[in-house]
């Protein structure tokens, strides 16, 4: 992870952070699609949303960057497999095949 990488992170880590204790059922109610937010002086867009797979219930949380010639993601999650809930890193996140 660079140091640019770093802030984008903290940004999902806090939005993570706010939805601990948050019964799967609710999730839905934070779900947001392509908001604009501005993550250390630079604008990304921002997308939280719910993944049914074969482990459970994934609610993803996404930071996107595009410009001209790339596209730049940082996203981590949150498995509810039915009876517990695990936090995913964005490695995991791309082992299971989102984003």
């Amino acid at each position: 992870m660079s140091n640019d990488d770093t802030p984008c992170f903290e940004f999902i880590d806090e939005y993570i952070r706010k939805l601990d204790g948050l019964e799967h059922e609710n999730w839905l109610l934070n779900c947001v699609q392509n908001k604009s937010v501005i993550v250390n002086k630079k604008s990304y867009i921002f997308n939280v949303w719910i993944e049914d797979i074969a482990q459970g219930k994934l609610l993803v949380v996404e930071v996107r960057r595009k410009s001209l010639i790339s596209e730049t993601s940082f996203s981590k999650g949150i498995l509810f497999d039915g009876r517990r809930y695990k936090k995913l890193t964005q490695e995991e996140i791309w082992d299971i095949g989102i984003s």
